[in-house]
């Protein structure tokens, strides 16, 4: 610590008698005082410093021991811990609102008896999660994730909405996944692929938009998917043919263009496959043909303009190709699926050149039926008369 100069400066100003000496020794006296008074401060702040440095310093170590414990006790009392995330779901969904809430947040007994949750028999662990057309409303947490043993989650007909939560993909024994009729608006996350014992995956009258992930089609249990209804766009990813087990394919409604995957032929298990009110142009491709479990075929209303080989597609009980340009059957024969072609509405090429042909024709034959009775005219009115072969 530096020494003040100002008593020096006293001494200095005593030797050359610029001031008394008796003054000299008041000022030596009180500059010894407000140095030690000095000090004093000094060596007071240092210890107030080290007191909250070790203050602070214990403070810190209890709430860090705090925050391990409860921790600890969290990840060791599962219970708890899906306690914890179901009060988290009701919140965020504006639980007090529900029609039906029966037993949430009640601590006095086991969630496994609050409406919409269902237990493993004789355990405390969420296999289910039921709660359709029961009000939900905001945005679902993240948090749903870490109920890991859940095996169906039903919410649909609600007002849930903004993100699907990726973390839903964390629950790998999920088999059944109805979120329909809700205000999700986010893209399908690509971490869903993950969820290999998907069997039912319904997101159906959303706003999702973007693409269908490739990863989609890494869901190889998946036997019914519907994507109806959306703002899904692009094209259908050719990976879809993976998902052997699929029977029900319902992707009509949003904004896909391209031509109709040939791909979709594998998918031997199909029975029904709507892809109606899109964007699709160019081609039906008879690999569809393939698909000999298919019952229901509906591509109306898009922009399609041929059908391959169109008798074969006699064997499927139910089609529709209203709305798009030249696919009728130009046969008379009855096709099963002909009632919902509405050829007569629709411009079909045979029956469109025929008539034009027929046009033309009878043009012609007014025209040459004119001109003969022009010219019959013409010779009565100029009196020459033809002579007949016989006067020769």
């Amino acid at each position: 610590m530096a020494t003040p100069l100002w008593p020096l400066a006293v001494l200095m100003n005593y030797q050359m008698n610029l001031i008394p000496l008796g003054d000299c020794q008041d000022h030596l006296m009180m500059g010894i005082h407000k140095q030690l008074i000095y000090m004093w401060a000094i060596s007071l702040l240092r210890w107030m410093r080290i007191f909250f440095c070790v203050r602070t310093v214990a403070l810190l170590t209890v709430c860090l021991l705090s925050i391990t414990l409860v921790s600890a006790q969290g990840f060791a009392d599962f219970d708890a811990g899906a306690r914890g995330v179901l009060e988290e779901f009701y919140i965020s969904l504006d639980g007090p609102n529900w029609p039906s809430k029966a037993g949430w947040l009640n601590r006095t007994m086991s969630y496994c008896d609050w409406h919409g949750v269902q237990c493993a028999p004789d355990s405390t662990s969420v296999v289910g999660l039921t709660l359709i057309n029961n009000g939900l409303n905001g945005q679902m947490k993240f948090s749903i994730g870490n109920l890991k043993d859940l095996k169906s989650i039903s919410l649909a007909n609600n007002h849930i909405l903004g993100f699907l939560p990726f973390t839903i993909s964390r629950i790998s024994g999920l088999q059944y996944l109805n979120l329909s009729h809700n205000l999700f608006d986010s893209s399908i996350p690509k971490e869903f692929g993950l969820l290999s014992q998907l069997q039912t995956l319904d997101m159906s009258q959303n706003m999702l938009a973007e693409e269908i992930p490739s990863e989609i089609s890494n869901c190889q249990s998946l036997n019914y998917l519907d994507l109806s209804k959306n703002r899904l766009r692009g094209k259908v990813p050719d990976s879809l043919q993976n998902l052997q087990q699929l029977q029900y394919l319902n992707l009509s409604y949003n904004q896909f263009s391209g031509w109709i995957p040939g791909s979709l032929g594998n998918l031997s298990e199909l029975e029904v496959l709507d892809l109606s009110h899109n964007q699709f142009d160019g081609m039906i491709n008879s690999t569809l043909q393939h698909i000999h479990s298919l019952k229901v075929l509906n591509v109306a209303w898009n922009q399609i303009k041929v059908i391959d080989d169109f008798e074969r597609f006699d064997e499927i009980s139910t089609c529709n190709f209203t709305g798009n340009p030249f696919v009728c059957p130009l046969s008379e024969h009855a096709y099963k699926c002909d009632a919902y072609c509405k050829r007569d509405s629709l411009p079909v090429p045979g029956i469109a050149v025929a008539s034009v042909f027929a046009l033309i024709l009878g043009l012609a034959a007014g025209i040459v039926f004119v001109v003969t009775v022009e010219k019959e005219r013409l010779r009565q009115e100029s009196g020459i008369v033809e002579e007949d072969d016989d006067g020769f």
